[in-house]
């Protein structure tokens, strides 16, 4: 996992003997900066998107969540067998393999922190 990935309250696996899930904070941000990583990513699972509150159409494996006004934000399941893909309006196909991939693309379309439920 690449530190420069990260930002403030992405989750995170802990790996410095805690081994839990944990929220990015300035701490860590400053264990990094000095070479310290003690972290993995967390795969993007089933139970990560229901708590970030998405709904699954069970018939089609599309993850549906209303977190972007007027645009239809999807997650694809298993799509061309990548694990999750992620879409707006069926274009701007992009492939999410981890929790703070999500996070960070929502952040960065706008501008708010994905919170779970």
């Amino acid at each position: 996992m690449k530190s420069e990935e990260l930002r403030l309250g992405n989750y995170y696996n802990r790996t410095d003997g805690k081994d839990k899930s944990v929220q990015v904070n300035i701490n860590d941000m400053v264990a990094w900066s000095k070479g310290a990583i003690y972290g993995k990513p967390i795969p993007l699972t089933e139970e990560w998107l229901v708590n970030f509150g998405f709904d699954l159409d069970i018939g089609v494996g599309v993850w549906f969540g209303n977190k972007f006004g007027d645009y239809r934000f999807t997650i694809w399941d298993k799509y061309e067998g990548v694990e999750y893909k992620f879409s707006i309006e069926n274009s701007l196909y992009i492939q999410l393999k981890h929790v703070h991939q999500l996070q960070n693309l929502y952040f960065a379309l706008t501008g708010e922190e994905l919170e779970i439920n």
